[in-house]
């Protein structure tokens, strides 16, 4: 049987922490310099949102690091879902001036998305179950958190499709 040291996993997950923080400092950075020539502030507001959203997320997750989001971190799970998270936002940034349902839609996205991650409940070795950036302690409480999580991970998924739905009937409504 192979056996994985802690050693090893710990690095494993700085380099893709590191690795997942360049691609959206990058990610950043051309946006800006991209739509710097358009001036549209709707697309600044969107990275503005989608980076304190980002960052709300992984302090979170940090914060209530514990045995099942370090088994979520060894899959990629929290890493592959801000790629995606923030990439989409990035792809639908310049819709955000145009129609004021993608506007409101993005902005429950990344709302669902960071109160997903805030109530999103886990449990050390001790004690008893926690959530809330690890401030709230109570298992009958973090039960009823872990509903809310899934409901609004299950919101988010909803809102994201729909986004995609409204931005290809705008792309097929501006050809005409």
């Amino acid at each position: 049987m192979v056996s994985i040291s802690k050693e090893f996993l710990f690095d494993l997950w700085k380099v893709v922490a590191i690795a997942v923080l360049v691609i959206v400092v990058l990610a950043t950075v051309c946006a800006f310099i991209k739509n710097r020539k358009n001036k549209a502030p709707g697309k600044k507001t969107v990275y503005i949102i989608s980076l304190v959203t980002i960052f709300l997320a992984a302090v979170s997750w940090i914060t209530n690091l514990g045995a099942t989001r370090m088994t979520a971190m060894l899959l990629m799970i929290p890493f592959l879902h801000i790629i995606i998270f923030f990439l989409f936002n990035l792809i639908i940034a310049p819709y955000a001036d145009k129609s004021n349902p993608i506007k409101l839609l993005n902005i429950l996205f990344c709302i669902t998305f960071l109160l997903s991650y805030i109530f999103m409940p886990d449990k050390g070795a001790v004690g008893s179950r926690y959530f809330f950036f690890g401030l709230i302690h109570n298992d009958k409480l973090s039960y009823a958190a872990n509903i809310v999580s899934l409901t609004l991970l299950f919101a988010n998924t909803i809102l994201f499709i729909w986004q995609i739905i409204i931005s290809i009937i705008l792309k097929i409504e501006s050809r005409k």
